[in-house]
């Protein structure tokens, strides 16, 4: 099945950043080599909207959403309305002209409301078409049933099925703007606490991919706080900084009685939370506990995934938390998906 909505660009931090899809080029009047250099994408989701919905005259979207800079818990989420597909490529060109100039375009409208995408494709990978579409399904049957009940502002979440977002191999699959966080391996009752913001954290070592917004050794860490510290962790605003990187050889065990030489990379980050809460951390790379997997649904070659270690984590600045926990400083062992 078709997605209803394709990607046209999203962030690498999750070690995969992408820039159009061919397949939109014959008929969105694709300017190839004007966009590429005109968009930075690590910054920038965008998807298009190129379905013509049951009312003829209803306009073609492109959905925007543009990293802040600076501290922050979301993207900034704007739209442009087309009356043709033709249109898509050209006002794009536009759009990231007018931004690199600090302008935002004349035809920006801003995009209210929770946009989740959750990859259908298919024809991309069948993971995402025999887990993906049955659950864009249910995912979208349980909004209106908690619409019903009250518990969601009617039409606050919309979904939509999109295409190739990544990560493929943990189908059912979906990015959450404009927050920005990527789940997978996702059940029905996950969904449910992801959007009502309740239930147990735990669920996040399961299903959190990690924040696009962060670079991946921060994502690694902020996972990490956020279940210590609860869904109030999505109330305040977040930012990070990279204080130091260092590189050693150690010897390390492999398999039988042997040894092996590898380069193990530690890093000291912290995180700003709020206007009161900052932490360092020490995050390392781990050689020893490497893990392959598939890399794609259908795929036999096995892909490697490195480990990464939570060393040390030490709160600087702390005031009292209702409900909160205080950070801990014993090393957690945390594996960044991509």
């Amino acid at each position: 099945m078709d997605p209803a909505v394709y990607l046209a660009g999203m962030p690498s931090s999750l070690g995969q950043g992408r820039g159009p899809d061919p397949r939109i080029a014959p008929w969105a009047g694709w300017t190839t080599g004007g966009l590429d250099q005109a968009v930075a994408w690590d910054s920038v989701f965008c998807f298009l909207r190129a379905i013509a919905a049951p009312q003829p005259n209803q306009p073609r979207r492109i959905f925007i959403f543009e990293a802040p800079g600076g501290a922050t818990q979301q993207y900034q989420a704007m739209q442009l309305l087309l009356s043709d597909t033709a249109q898509f490529g050209p006002a794009l060109v536009e759009w990231f002209a007018q931004r690199a100039l600090g302008r935002w375009p004349r035809a920006a409208l801003p995009l209210k409301g929770r946009h989740v995408f959750i990859c259908t494709h298919g024809g991309r990978d069948r993971c995402c078409g025999r887990y993906g579409y049955p659950f864009y399904r249910q995912a979208s049957a349980l909004v209106s049933t908690l619409e019903t009940e009250g518990l969601l502002p009617t039409n606050w979440v919309q979904t939509w099925q999109v295409s190739h977002i990544s990560g493929h191999r943990f189908a059912p699959t979906l990015v959450d703007l404009p927050e920005g966080r990527y789940y997978g391996a996702l059940t029905l009752e996950d969904w449910r606490s992801l959007l009502l913001h309740q239930g147990a954290l735990e669920l996040l070592s399961r299903v959190y991919r990690g924040w696009a917004y962060l670079p991946e050794l921060a994502q690694a860490v902020e996972r990490l706080l956020w279940q210590q510290q609860g869904w109030q962790w999505l109330g305040k605003s977040l930012s990070y900084q990279q204080l130091s990187t260092e590189v050693q050889q150690r010897t390390l065990p492999a398999t039988g009685q042997s040894s092996v030489q590898a380069n193990v990379q530690t890093w000291q980050i912290s995180l700003t939370w709020g206007s009161s809460h900052t932490w360092q951390a020490s995050i390392q790379s781990d050689p020893s506990r490497q893990r392959s997997i598939l890399g794609s649904c259908g795929h036999e070659s096995l892909t490697q995934i490195e480990q990464y270690q939570v060393m040390r984590l030490k709160q600087l600045k702390c005031d009292l938390i209702p409900g909160g926990m205080k950070a801990r400083a014993e090393p957690s062992l945390v594996q960044l998906k991509s």
